[in-house]
């Protein structure tokens, strides 16, 4: 969460620092919005809307970044894919067991299928797998 009430710039720095030191490979930014009837909702000291996009959209680059990172290490490795639905007769589409998204061209698993995969690229929020 960007921009909670009293939250400073150097509060937000470090959030953006241990989430790139950490590395995690998903991360859900959402932006604080007031909540009539709460504690913080009281507070006198929230962040301008303008701050609150900025830092929003500094913590979503971070995390589109980082995604992307994550399908590009996966690259040469090799894993099992339940299909979950044939978006076209071009590839089948499924989940990796750490819920990484991978494209199958060529495939021909059905939907429920579980396949194992080399992994031989990344595209735009999905890896590109080989069956094995």
């Amino acid at each position: 969460m960007t921009g909670f009430a009293g939250e400073t710039d150097e509060e937000f720095e470090r959030s953006l620092s241990f989430a790139e030191k950490t590395g995690f490979s998903r991360i859900h930014v959402f932006t604080y919005s007031v909540r009539e009837g709460t504690a913080a909702a009281r507070r006198n000291d929230h962040i301008s809307e303008n701050v609150k996009a900025q830092r929003y959209a500094r913590m979503s680059a971070l995390a589109s970044r980082l995604y992307s990172d994550h399908l590009k290490s996966r690259i040469g490795s090799c894993d099992t894919v339940l299909i979950q639905k044939r978006t076209s007769p071009e590839f089948a589409a499924g989940l990796t067991p750490d819920y990484t998204p991978v494209r199958i061209y060529g495939s021909r698993a059905e939907r429920h299928d579980i396949i194992k995969i080399r992994i031989v690229g990344a595209g735009e929020g999905f890896c590109v797998g080989e069956e094995e």
